[in-house]
């Protein structure tokens, strides 16, 4: 079952039509991530309408009129990003001879459309435990609720269609991926709807987000080895430095920033890959819980900003996504100061992870913790970071990494 044109007679922002054949078309609107409201057509006819997000993932419907009879089943995987149909729809058919009802829809599990962001999962659980990270700099908090999840791969999503627009600027010669992301930032001490400390460049916290990766790579995609490193040799594996600063673009200027509102133009100015800009120290083993991970060092990744200035003729921040303004919300509000009268300044980021990786049968997954910062900031803050990132896994994933040797 093809989609049929998105947006075709639609007047509702982020409404969509899947045309199902002969007449019989479903109209849908996200009213969250991972939550729809939809309606079931015969040509002008509304046959049912209903809603299914995650926690009443599943709607079946019954029609039984003179003139069409359904049965439909729809359901939400909030993990895959996909919302697939079951479906008998017969009409009443006067130009038979004798007249009778004659099926025109039959499908069973179709996927009718994929959507992104999803839930998420790291190290098997789809609870987040964030690092947290108190002190001179203000606390910091997780910038949603649970792991969120962007698909990066060739196939569009609905919803927010960042994942194909990473894959074809910062992965094109890559098989597909998965990013898994718990992201943490700073917090405003005032009103938590006022302005943010992450789009303030007065703050340690500007452009800032430390917390969690996993990536997920299926080797029925083609992948021989974990993300972030050469091959699979276990705690022996070499770190892969330029998988490393391709994901830290993606997710700063596209999974963060652009989600927040960036101009793709503005993402795309900082999105090229110049290893030579970017200084790595030497990997460590080092023995967390009861297992062992690497840690690597890296500085001199440029990204944009989030940041929005209010001076006359600046640049402004633009709805990418029907999530923009819960992107807002999540990372802090804008923060315009006089003293910064040029949109989006870019920022240079140095970055401490910590890495471990395992095989199982769907692929690899690759474990990243660690802590971020502005590479002229009091080295303290990055520490204090990483220090974070260390305790969450001592307590909440001491058997992760790598085992010891």
């Amino acid at each position: 079952m093809e989609p049929g044109p998105y947006g075709a007679g639609m007047t509702t922002p982020g409404e969509h039509r899947i045309d199902l054949g002969h007449g019989v078309f479903i109209d849908y609107c996200f009213t969250g991530p991972g939550a729809i409201d939809f309606q079931l057509w015969w040509e002008s006819v509304e046959l049912a309408h209903g809603s299914i997000d995650e926690q009443t993932p599943a709607a079946k419907v019954e029609v039984d009129t003179k003139v069409a009879r359904a049965e439909m089943d729809l359901t939400i995987d909030g993990f895959l990003g996909e919302v697939l149909c079951s479906a008998s729809i017969q009409i009443w058919d006067t130009s038979a001879n004798p007249p009778g009802w004659t099926s025109i829809v039959a499908c069973t599990n179709d996927v009718l459309v994929h959507f992104d962001p999803t839930k998420g999962m790291v190290a098997g659980r789809a609870t987040a435990y964030p690092p947290v990270v108190q002190g001179p700099w203000g606390p910091s908090g997780p910038s949603g609720d649970g792991v969120t999840r962007f698909h990066i791969t060739d196939q569009p999503r609905v919803l927010a269609d960042v994942g194909p627009e990473v894959k074809a600027r910062m992965f094109p010669a890559y098989s597909p991926l998965v990013l898994n992301i718990v992201a943490c930032c700073g917090r405003p001490t005032g009103s938590p709807s006022g302005p943010g400390v992450y789009a303030d460049p007065e703050s340690p916290w500007f452009n800032v987000f430390f917390g969690v990766y996993q990536m997920d790579c299926a080797v029925t995609d083609g992948w021989t080895r974990p993300f972030g490193y050469e091959s699979a040799a276990g705690v022996a594996s070499v770190v892969h430095g330029e998988d490393l600063v391709r994901i830290g673009k993606s997710d700063w200027n596209w999974f963060s920033n652009y989600m927040y509102g960036v101009p793709s133009g503005v993402c795309a100015q900082y999105s090229s890959v110049d290893m030579g800009a970017v200084t790595f120290t030497p990997t460590e083993t080092i023995p967390l819980g009861s297992t062992t991970w690497h840690c690597v060092t890296m500085s001199g990744v440029e990204v944009a900003s989030a940041y929005q200035s209010d001076a006359p003729g600046a640049a402004q921040l633009v709805e990418n996504s029907l999530l923009t303004d819960e992107w807002r919300k999540s990372f802090g509000e804008p923060s315009p100061r006089p003293e910064y009268p040029t949109s989006f300044i870019p920022t240079k980021l140095q970055s401490t992870l910590l890495m471990t990786y395992w095989q199982d049968a769907a692929g690899f997954h690759t474990l990243m913790f660690g802590g971020t910062s502005g590479i002229d900031t009091d080295p303290a803050f990055l520490a204090a970071q990483v220090s974070a990132a260390k305790q969450t896994i001592v307590d909440h994933y001491p058997t992760a990494g790598f085992a010891p040797s």
